[in-house]
C-alpha cells in the first residue's frame, strides 16, 4: 500500500534516488581511474538490487504504519466519519482486482457501517472486490462474504442476507481443514449473524453463546454488535430490563457509531 500514502510514496522514490545518485558517482569515479568496465557494471547491479529492496521495504513500513494510525480512527477512537474523511482515497490507489484494493475497500466500507450507511458499504465492498478471483482465497473470501453480511443485515434485507449467509457457510466448509483457525473465526462470525436474522423471524437467540462472544471479542466494533444483537434478543423475550442494560452499554462504548445514537 505504498501508493496509498504521501510519506511512503516519498521515501519509496527518496531511497530509489539516492540509489541512482551513488550508481551515478561510482561510474563516475570507477571511469576515471581506468577500471575495467564490468566493476561498475557489478556494482550497478548490486545496487539497484538493494535500492529496489529497501525503498519497498522502507515504503511498506510507513504505509503501514500510516495504515494502522488512520484506521485507529475507526478502531480506537471510534469516530468513523474521522476515519472515513482520512480514507475515502484510498481504495482508489490501489490497483483493481489486487488484495490491497480488496482489503483498503473493506476497512473503507466498515467505516460506512459504523457510522450508519450500510448501502454505501455494500457499495464500497463490491467495488473493491470487482475482478478479484476469490477461488481458494479462503480469508478474503470469508472478509467479503462475512462483512456483505454483517451490512445487509443492518439494511434489514432478510432474504440478501440469507444468501450471503449460504456463501460464507460454503468458504467455512472449503476452509475448515486447511486452515482450522480462520473457519473457527468465521464460524462465530456467521452464528451471531444468524443469530441476528432468526431474531427478526421471531426466533429467540442463544444468549449464553452471545454473552461469551462478548467476553472474547478484540475488537470495539465486534463486542457494539454483540451488544445490539443482545438487546435485540432481550427486546424479542419482552424483557425491557436487559434491553436497557445493553442499549446502555452500546451508548456508553459505542463513540461516534450509530450503535451510540
Amino acid at each position: 500500500m505504498i501508493q496509498a500514502y504521501t510519506k511512503s510514496r516519498c521515501a519509496f522514490w527518496a531511497v530509489r534516488a539516492a540509489a541512482l545518485v551513488i550508481i551515478v558517482v561510482l561510474w563516475i569515479h570507477d571511469l576515471r581511474l581506468g577500471y575495467q568496465l564490468y566493476i561498475p557494471i557489478v556494482a550497478t547491479v548490486l545496487l539497484a538490487g538493494i535500492g529496489y529492496f529497501l525503498s519497498r521495504l522502507l515504503g511498506n513500513l510507513i504505509s503501514s504504519v500510516e495504515n494502522t494510525k488512520v484506521l485507529g480512527y475507526l478502531h480506537v477512537e471510534l469516530d468513523p466519519e474521522k476515519f472515513i474523511a482520512s480514507y475515502r482515497g484510498v481504495p482508489d490507489k490501489m490497483k483493481q482486482g489486487t488484495r490491497d484494493r480488496a482489503v483498503s475497500s473493506a476497512y473503507l466500507a466498515d467505516g460506512y457501517f459504523s457510522a450508519g450507511d450500510a448501502a454505501d458499504a455494500v457499495k464500497s465492498l463490491d467495488k473493491g472486490f470487482e475482478g478479484l478471483d476469490l477461488s481458494g482465497k479462503y480469508p478474503l473470501a470469508g472478509l467479503y462474504h462475512g462483512n456483505r453480511l454483517q451490512y445487509l443485515i443492518g439494511m434489514k434485507d432478510w432474504e440478501g442476507a440469507k444468501e450471503e449467509a449460504a456463501q460464507l457457510e460454503g468458504v467455512i466448509t472449503a476452509c475448515e481443514k486447511s486452515n482450522k483457525a480462520l473457519a473457527e473465526n468465521l464460524s462465530s462470525a456467521l452464528r451471531t449473524r444468524k443469530a441476528r436474522i432468526g431474531i427478526a423471524e421471531g426466533q429467540k437467540a442463544d444468549s449464553a453463546f452471545l454473552k461469551e462472544e462478548v467476553k472474547k471479542a478484540q475488537y470495539n466494533l465486534r463486542r457494539l454488535e454483540l451488544y445490539e444483537t443482545l438487546r435485540e434478543n432481550a427486546l424479542l423475550k419482552n424483557d425491557k430490563k436487559e434491553a436497557r442494560e445493553y442499549a446502555d452499554k452500546m451508548k456508553a462504548e459505542g463513540g461516534k457509531t450509530f450503535y451510540a445514537q
